[in-house]
């Protein structure tokens, strides 16, 4: 049985605002690329996460009926379980709940209608409705649920890995340019996102490279007649990408040494957000094994600090202060002038 007709879901506030929140750091947006999609984000999650659920709710529910011995007594237990994700109360619920649309697909509306049809169910294997599926999503961590979204991608992904498949790739942000890779492996940032990382081959160079990309960005996977091995080096780059942070690329064995007094060692204890570990000290000297790019974002927070290697790094650092000292600059002759007249 087809769903066409808009369906009217009944949650607390907190669920849609974290499902709009998902949709946000999942840049599921609308055309305008500014208003989340929230129909589609719900249809993602129903596609990628429905057949997951429910083959964890069976087991569970096997496992709970082999001790109990008693199917209903089970069923109640399972009620009791999924009352934890539901802590609101009758009252509360009616009064701090709002409504959500959503508009089924195709490919999804055989599964919400299997939601909706087992809302009488004794078995409990299916979600009793969409607000218990929701909140079970909603109580997984952050990469996961990245991973249900994109499932499809990330099922390619990851066989690629394991299969040792040649893909191509598009991403959002650079539509027109296809790259040719060999995933090496899907990986989680310090911020929670998956990532894939993979040797890419450069047309311009005639040579391999290291490349990251993010889960929700690629927009098409195509698979390629494999013409790539890994390189031992590109391997090795793609190790320390995963073990520092997979969302900047390695290129080079050269360490970032910084040079950091007493006030700047407390303020680099102090910022603990994807800060890159030191491998080795020697005084105020610190040595880091991290990308140049990952130092980059980081240590730009820090006014005095002597980048002693590398030089490329040292320069991008000067020039962007620089840069933010000539703006203020400008606004504060701006101001100036407007407050002269």
């Amino acid at each position: 049985m087809d769903i066409v007709n808009k369906i009217n879901i009944s949650v607390p506030i907190s669920i849609r605002q974290r499902l709009d929140e998902d949709a946000m750091l999942f840049e599921i947006y609308k055309k305008d690329g500014e208003t989340i999609n929230r129909n589609d984000f719900l249809n993602r999650l129903i596609k990628g996460y429905y057949y997951y659920y429910v083959h964890e709710q069976e087991t569970l529910r096997h496992k709970i009926n082999d001790v109990l011995m008693d199917d209903d007594l089970t069923s109640y237990v399972m009620d009791v379980l999924d009352s934890r994700f539901s802590p609101y109360e009758d009252k509360d619920y009616r009064e701090k709940s709002v409504i959500i649309s959503l508009k089924p697909r195709k490919d999804t509306s055989h599964l919400i209608y299997n939601i909706i049809g087992s809302a009488d169910n004794p078995d409990g294997s299916h979600p009793r409705n969409l607000k218990t599926m929701f909140s079970h999503y909603l109580s997984e961590p952050l990469y996961r649920r990245e991973q249900f979204i994109f499932k499809e991608t990330y099922d390619t992904l990851t066989a690629a890995c394991k299969d040792g498949s040649q893909l191509r790739i598009t991403t959002k942000y650079a539509p027109d340019i296809v790259f040719s890779v060999l995933p090496y492996m899907v990986a989680t940032g310090s911020e929670r996102s998956n990532y894939l990382l993979c040797q890419k081959w450069v047309p311009e160079q005639h040579s391999y490279d290291t490349a990251t990309f993010r889960l929700n960005r690629i927009t098409s996977i195509v698979p390629e007649k494999k013409t790539m091995e890994f390189s031992p080096e590109i391997i090795r780059y793609l190790d320390r990408m995963n073990r520092y942070s997979p969302s900047y690329s390695i290129h080079s064995d050269a360490p970032i040494i910084i040079n950091m007094d007493d006030g700047m060692y407390k303020r680099y204890q102090m910022i603990s957000y994807d800060r890159p570990p030191y491998t080795q000290k020697d005084g105020s000297i610190f040595y880091f094994d991290c990308s140049e790019d990952h130092a980059f974002v980081y240590f730009r927070k820090f006014s005095k600090i002597e980048i002693v290697s590398p030089a490329s790094l040292a320069a991008r650092l000067r020039e962007f202060h620089e840069a933010a000292l000539y703006h203020l600059e400008s606004q504060m002759c701006t101001q100036g002038e407007r407050h002269g007249k």
